[in-house]
């Protein structure tokens, strides 16, 4: 599935309008009749809908939403915010709306009742919001945060920005989101992510070749994509011809970490896997990751030895090494890092401990020419960083 700027998304629209053909109201129309018929899939019982319909193009798509529901027999009230800014297609919509019979009313935060409802769609804001939510936007989505009813919000919660900013403190937690033709980067980005909820996905028919066009290269994989990464094996392979990797992790008060990524490095599928854990560790390891070899490094107490250091590693023979996992902060392990960066040929991923020393490490780290792979977690990267 294809993930999308903000700016890519609107890059695309103008495409799809300037270049193909394609008239705005055609879009916006697919685009509520596609989000329509999702909410009548998700609520298969619903009888009464509001709409909260704001300024720009998710105020349209939530005149059409309402308009299809309608259509359906589904008892629907739109509630307008901001109707007089309304322009294009939006503002042709919001008069189809009304020329069908329907009629809109002005929002009143005071007076609303969401509990009368068994929805309340949320078309008030969508991937243009940038900052504090202003009014009156602000006291209708602190009503829709006070009520149980449902919200479902339409492309993007509104508030929540569509990127990596910050979400503002007035933001809607929608129990779903009906995301329009492609998900926005904040989707996946915490904390923007729990405002979605429930994440569902609709076509509006946008034309293919303009994804190009509009930069757009980012997509989400799921099993079948992941599965077919994978380079397919022969029906006679064995072990040793898929790559031979070196893992070193481990200290007393972390011995279950090397074990983990033992497990992960055999599941990803290395072939032949040498795991390098003080010596005490060793049993532990290989009772719950039998399928790797050893190499046992000196120790003192469960922690890396002076004389580990020296240990014959070997990190020009492997595809890949791996180091850090529970290894500990001592001035052994700064060493073993070293030692890794200058002398690993092949993919060198550094994880956890082995992270702390990079500050320290940086000549080491410019001198690299072979793949280096980071794989920090939000508390470790903002250590590194600072």
């Amino acid at each position: 599935m294809r993930i999308v700027t903000a700016d890519q998304m609107r890059e695309a629209d103008r495409l799809a309008i300037e270049e193909v053909g394609m008239k705005e109201e055609l879009l916006m129309e697919n685009a509520g009749r596609a989000a329509a018929a999702k909410v009548m899939e998700l609520y298969p019982n619903l009888q009464r809908a509001a709409v909260l319909a704001g300024k720009g193009n998710n105020g349209g798509d939530g005149y059409t939403i309402a308009r299809t529901l309608e259509n359906a027999g589904v008892q629907t009230d739109v509630f307008s915010i901001s109707a007089d800014s309304l322009k294009g297609a939006a503002l042709y919509h919001q008069k189809l709306y009304e020329q069908s019979g329907f009629a809109l009313q002005p929002f009143d935060a005071s007076a609303f009742q969401a509990e009368g409802y068994d929805i309340i769609i949320d078309a008030m804001l969508g991937t243009g919001i940038k900052g504090e939510v202003k009014p009156p936007f602000d006291k209708a989505i602190q009503r829709l945060q006070e009520s149980s009813t449902p919200v479902i919000s339409i492309d993007v919660p509104s508030g929540v920005p569509s990127g990596e900013e910050d979400v503002p403190s007035s933001a809607v937690k929608a129990d779903v989101t009906i995301i329009l033709e492609s998900p926005k980067l904040s989707a996946y980005l915490f904390p923007a992510k729990e405002h979605y909820g429930r994440q569902e996905t609709v076509s509006i028919g946008m034309p293919g070749m303009v994804w190009k066009k509009a930069g757009s290269e980012a997509e989400e994989w799921g099993m079948t994509e992941t599965a077919a990464a994978f380079p397919k094996r022969k029906e006679n392979a064995h072990k040793g011809r898929h790559g031979r990797a070196l893992l070193i992790g481990g200290s007393k008060n972390m011995a279950g970490a090397p074990a983990i990524a033992a497990l992960a490095a055999l599941e990803s599928g290395a072939g032949l896997l040498t795991t390098a854990v003080p010596e005490s560790l060793m049993y532990t390891t290989a009772a719950l990751v039998p399928e790797t070899t050893f190499l046992r490094l000196p120790e003192k107490e469960g922690e890396l030895a002076e004389a580990s250091v020296q240990e014959d590693f070997g990190f020009e023979q492997y595809d890949a090494v791996a180091v850090g996992p529970g290894l500990g902060r001592l001035k052994e392990a700064k060493e073993i890092v070293k030692r890794a960066l200058v002398e690993t040929t092949g993919i060198l991923i550094l994880d956890a401990d082995a992270l702390h020393w990079l500050p320290e490490l940086e000549q080491e780290q410019r001198e690299r020419t072979a793949p280096l792979v980071l794989t920090p977690h939000p508390g470790e990267m903002a250590t590194w960083a600072a």
